[in-house]
C-alpha cells in the first residue's frame, strides 16, 4: 500500500488530500472518495483508506476543512466533551457547508482522473461526511456510481440542503 499526498486546487483554495493505492502495479478496481467526520483527516481514516487500498481500490481522503487550516488536531474521544475543543470543532463543522463540499467534490473527481483513476467512483462518508457522500453522488451521477453513509449526521432536517 502506498500513500501519496496531493494538493487539490478548488474554487476556494487548495485542499490537502491523501491518495491511497495498492502497492500492486495493476490498475485500481475503482476510485473511492472517503469523506471525513468532524475530526478531520487523521490516522483512523488513513487506516480505513489503507484497508480499501489493499483490496485494490484507489482511495482519496480529502481535508474538507482546508479553508480553515491549520486546525486541531482533535481527540475524537474528548473533543465534544471539552468546551475548549468543542467550540472550534463546531465552528469547522458548521462553517463547511454542503454546497462547499459539493463544489469541492468536482475538484476531487478531477484529481482522481489526473491520477489515472478514470473508472467508476464510489463515495463513503462518516457522520458529517455521510451527507457529503450522498450529495456528491446526487450532484455527479455520471461519475459517482455508488455512495454510502455510515452513521450519517444531520441527514434529514428542515434546511434546504
Amino acid at each position: 500500500m502506498t500513500k501519496h499526498d496531493l494538493q487539490i486546487k478548488t474554487r476556494d483554495g487548495v485542499a490537502n488530500a491523501g491518495l491511497f493505492r495498492s502497492a500492486n502495479a495493476s490498475p485500481a478496481k475503482a476510485g473511492v472518495i472517503l469523506y471525513q467526520d468532524a475530526f478531520g483527516p487523521r490516522p483512523a481514516l488513513d487506516s480505513m483508506a489503507e484497508r480499501l487500498a489493499n483490496e485494490g481500490y484507489a482511495v482519496l481522503v480529502p481535508d474538507l476543512f482546508y479553508r480553515n487550516a491549520p486546525y486541531g488536531p482533535f481527540d475524537a474521544k474528548t473533543a465534544f466533551a471539552e468546551e475548549k475543543t468543542k467550540i472550534p470543532l463546531m465552528a469547522l463543522v458548521t462553517g463547511t457547508t454542503q454546497d462547499m463540499t459539493i463544489s469541492d467534490s468536482g475538484a476531487f473527481l478531477d484529481a482522481l482522473a489526473a491520477e489515472g483513476i478514470t473508472g467508476p467512483i464510489g463515495t463513503i462518508g462518516y457522520c458529517m461526511g455521510g451527507g457529503r457522500s450522498l450529495n456528491a453522488a446526487a450532484t455527479y451521477p455520471e461519475r459517482i456510481k455508488a455512495a454510502a453513509s455510515f452513521h450519517g449526521g444531520n441527514l434529514a432536517s428542515d434546511a434546504a440542503d
